[in-house]
């Protein structure tokens, strides 16, 4: 199993880099080189011609969809919902953990949290399939999360990526922002071990994310403990480094640790060294220490410091260090020190010198038995030798009680029985291995275990770790259609809006909003509309009146392309509101697609009113350099929208036997033999692309997976609707792949009050003809 991104480290099973550089932002007056943004974050630089404005008429080349009447404004609600009442707040939670398979008391009285938490998880299609395990890592986040560091734990959970991979290097593995796991786990080891896994992995990314970004420890010549997280490595001053590290105990002893505490019991990792040092910790300093420093981003300046506070020299420090981070004991064995000298000097220090007489201290240091720290050399190595043997006497008479009763003699413990915190107590604990048609089965053996008379109380067996599923039984399509249709949020609230704003020089902009907003049923904040917890800053929210005017056309100019019930129908589950949120900043420093205010989950456009190019999707800005008479803002917003669909599309799909947009449904649409790069490296592209039947493919960045494929064939086709002007040269390749989009967009949405032709339907149409 592999450790925390880079930071905590053990091994990183997959390198994924997730940092967002800073972009020059200009007005709309001048526009700089157009630079686009990938989808990791990272970002190349191509010179256009100026395009960051535009009228607000689009070209009259095709005629625009025909359009309802818009419901009469009447006295209603402000965009902005009002605050629920604590009572309000509890009883939506309690129905929403009754969904996710929590009880009241797992919520931790968080309710509010545990909303928000609800519908990150519940949206987010890249944890399908796996959103039972991370319902049931609540309870944790609600002990640990900081109520400062929720916005920016809630983005990461909201793009987390979990999936099986097929590979024979490792059982599961965290990096970034996704988690993997070997897809044979179940085949070859059982679900109750995949479980193991999965919980070992997400507990990672909660200690990976839960205080803000990680980063290591260093130790100046100056004396001092600094911490810089990895974002801002190059800003230290190695020159005036004595040592860096992370903290490696920490890393997965600590996510072995907390998974048996809050999920398994006992634990199948080979080697807790790691776990039973933090529980060596918080016998001596208490759970709070413990917690505060697993959970921080800093954790191994903490760890030193405490070290420090306890009499340990620098030099004593640094050895620890390395021991923390070490899979082998090097010929100069001075380097290292052994880790459970570490925690005798440190219960002398804290509670006193008779150590030797604390029986569930000694039990403790027992757990510590391993090769790799039996090397070292310790002025305690008697005692140590003496606990452990001691200790081993009583492994054959545990293993013969339990096997007793299994009932059967075909059992096996993983480890020697190790102390471990439960309920607060200290326990004894291993993982049982048995067999079933020679497959293992695992199961958490608890021994109440007197410490002091070494002897067994009582032996309970744990096996119901393995949450309920609550995936979706999948229908045929008619019963899947009579099913999804009650699924969908009504929005006539939102095509009665009152807009009223607190700005004079905005009213009429205020007045443009309401307009837009009650005939589309779409919140538009911006200034004083923008409700708190959409944004990391609010120095980002948009006021700038010339700037809110140019990003309202450009709005109205995308939003005229759709059909007035089309948002309505996005509405779907989880989502109660759709909102545009406008905002002057850096792209990262948007949230999430989604946002819970106020008792509504809502699903949120961004648009960055300062734009110079498409950000956030690989191509993107390819794609609308083919059509100059667009800006920037209008070909993201259309990847936004279209971003938004699919993730509905995907929802619904959950309940179909046979569902519409699917990725096998679009490779059949390449020829044969075909295989996405799965890679957004821009050479490798062009190389690729050079051996590839491109008459398929919108363009290069069309080769990197399915979902690119799609996003750059609607931004295509929805940018020649806006603009009415084919750059030409379409092949019927591509047209085959924009008639998958129409389709799968008229099976997903009810069409009964759409035109009949739609305005990206007439605008290929027209090519067609031709």
């Amino acid at each position: 199993m592999t450790g925390k991104i880079i930071i905590k480290l053990e091994s990183l099973l997959l390198a994924v880099s997730i940092c967002f550089g800073s972009l020059a932002l200009s007005g709309c007056q001048q526009k700089p080189e157009e630079t686009e943004t990938s989808g990791d974050g990272q970002y190349e630089t191509e010179a256009t011609s100026a395009d960051n404005t535009k009228p607000s008429e689009t070209s009259a080349s095709l005629p625009s969809p025909t359009e309802a009447p818009s419901p009469s404004p009447t006295s209603a609600p402000s965009p902005t919902p009002a605050v629920l009442t604590d009572s309000e707040a509890e009883a939506e939670a309690l129905k929403l953990a009754e969904k996710a398979g929590l009880t009241k008391e797992e919520l931790r009285g968080k309710y509010v949290l545990f909303q928000k938490y609800y519908y990150v998880v519940s949206t987010n299609v890249g944890v399908e399939g796996y959103r039972n395990y991370l319902y049931k890592f609540f309870p944790l986040v609600a002990d640990h999360l900081k109520s400062e560091n929720e916005e920016s734990f809630l983005k990461k959970l909201s793009t987390l990526k979990m999936f099986t991979v097929k590979t024979d290097a490792f059982a599961g593995g965290f990096s970034g922002n996704q988690i993997e796991f070997n897809g044979d786990n179940v085949k070859y080891w059982g679900e109750h071990y995949q479980t193991l896994v999965i919980y070992h992995e997400t507990t990672h990314f909660m200690d990976a994310w839960i205080d803000g970004e990680v980063g290591e420890v260093y130790l100046m010549k100056d004396g001092s403990f600094q911490f810089y997280p990895h974002s801002m490595e190059g800003e230290v001053d190695y020159d005036q480094v004595v040592y860096h590290s992370a903290m490696g105990y920490f890393t997965e002893g600590g996510a072995e640790k907390y998974k048996t505490e809050y999920f398994t019991k006992a634990s199948t990792d080979p080697t807790p060294t790691g776990l039973e040092f933090l529980v060596g910790l918080e016998y001596i300093f208490g759970k709070e220490t413990v917690d505060d420093m697993f959970f921080s981003h800093d954790t191994a300046v903490k760890f030193c410091e405490l070290l420090r506070e306890n009499g340990f020299s620098d030099e004593d420090i640094i050895r620890m260090l390395r021991t923390t981070v070490t899979d082998k004991v090097m010929k100069d064995k001075t380097k290292y020190i052994d880790p459970r000298e570490v925690l005798i000097r440190l219960y002398i220090n804290k509670i006193g010198p008779d150590y030797a007489k604390d029986a569930k201290f000694c039990r403790i240091i027992a757990s510590l038995d391993k090769d790799l720290i039996n090397k070292i050399p310790t002025e305690y190595r008697s005692f140590i030798s003496k606990v452990t043997k001691a200790a081993g006497k009583d492994y054959n008479s545990m293993l013969k009680q339990v096997r007793k009763k299994v009932g059967t003699q075909n059992a096996y413990f993983e480890e020697k029985p190790y102390t471990i915190f439960l309920d607060g107590e200290l326990k004894l604990v291993t993982m049982l291995c048995t067999y079933e048609k020679e497959r293992p089965v695992y199961t958490s053996v608890i021994f109440d275990y007197d410490f002091d008379k070494r002897s067994v109380n009582s032996i309970e067996l744990y096996i119901d770790w393995v949450p309920e599923s609550i995936e979706i039984k999948k229908l045929p399509t008619e019963e899947a259609d009579a099913l999804v249709k009650t699924l969908y949020k009504d929005n006539s609230e939102a095509h009665n809006q009152t807009v009223t704003g607190t700005n004079e020089r905005l009213s009429d902009l205020y007045k443009k909003a309401e307009e837009l907003g009650n005939k589309y049923g779409i919140y538009i904040w911006f200034a004083d509309l923008t409700p708190e917890g959409v944004l990391f800053s609010k120095d980002t929210k948009a006021y700038e009146r010339g700037l809110v005017s140019m990003t309202l056309k450009n709005i109205e100019n995308v939003l005229s392309l759709y059909p007035e019930d089309y948002f309505d129908q996005l509405l779907f589950e989880n989502y109660s509101a759709v909102a545009i949120c406008l905002y002057k900043g850096r792209f990262e420093e948007r949230f999430p697609e989604s946002a819970f205010v106020n008792g509504k989950n809502y699903l949120i456009f961004y648009v960055d009113t300062d734009i110079v190019s498409v950000q956030g999707y690989n191509g993107g800005s390819t794609i609308r350099r083919m059509f100059p008479d667009a800006t920037p803002m209008e070909a993201e917003l259309i990847c936004d929208i279209w971003k938004a669909t699919e993730g509905v599309i995907s929802l619904r799909n959950r309940y179909y036997e046979k569902p519409s947009l699917t990725n096998s449904n679009w490779t059949a649409k390449n020829y044969k033999g075909f295989k996405y790069l799965d890679s957004e490296d821009g050479d490798k592209l062009e190389k690729y692309a050079k051996k590839t039947k491109m008459q398929y493919f919108i363009c290069n960045e069309a080769l990197i997976d399915p979902k690119t494929d799609r996003i750059l064939t609607y931004e295509y086709m929805m940018l020649l609707a806006l603009t009415g002007k084919d750059p030409g040269g379409l092949s019927k390749e591509c047209l085959a792949k924009i008639g998958e989009l129409q389709n799968a967009i008229r099976q997903e949405f009810d069409t009964s009050a759409w035109p009949g032709s739609t305005s990206w339907e007439k605008a290929v149409s027209l090519i067609n003809a031709d």
